[in-house]
């Protein structure tokens, strides 16, 4: 019987480390998805005083996936993305919170990329909801 009881002991005191042990990682978990949160809205500083409305049309889906013409840091402000785009004759980027800036192909280069096409092509896939479930952004504009 001294046997079982000890053993029993032995079981509870393992049991109790394990309880622990589940718990310690699940706080390290909470810290970290705090830190990336924290990391995400530190990001793109600059861009946080544009005013969305005023200078782009932004549209909660992703369109053209896959075209990335050309790549920034998602440190780079919309200004200096907006001004290359406009120097390649790009008329959208897609992007997200924390992550680079995907400038789309200018219609020169590529079908359907002309400003009131990709425009259609954005409105038909919000009202249709299909939204970027990765949170990716489409910035388009007009020049």
């Amino acid at each position: 019987m001294e046997v079982l009881q000890l053993k029993l002991a032995l079981a509870q005191a393992q049991v109790s480390a394990a309880e622990k042990e589940v718990e310690n990682i699940r706080l390290q978990i909470l810290l970290f998805e705090q830190k990336e949160k924290e990391k995400n809205q530190s990001l793109n500083p600059d861009n946080s005083g544009i005013h969305e409305g005023e200078e782009f049309e932004v549209y909660d889906t992703n369109i053209c996936d896959g075209d990335d013409r050309l790549v920034f840091p998602s440190t780079t402000p919309f200004s200096e993305v907006k001004k290359r785009c406009i120097e390649i004759g790009s008329h959208a980027f897609v992007t997200k919170s924390g992550c680079q800036i995907y400038v789309r192909s200018p219609p020169s280069e590529k079908n359907n990329r002309d400003y009131p096409t990709m425009k259609k092509n954005a409105e038909k896939r919000v009202k249709e909801q299909k939204h970027n479930t990765k949170g990716y952004k489409t910035y388009l504009f007009d020049y």
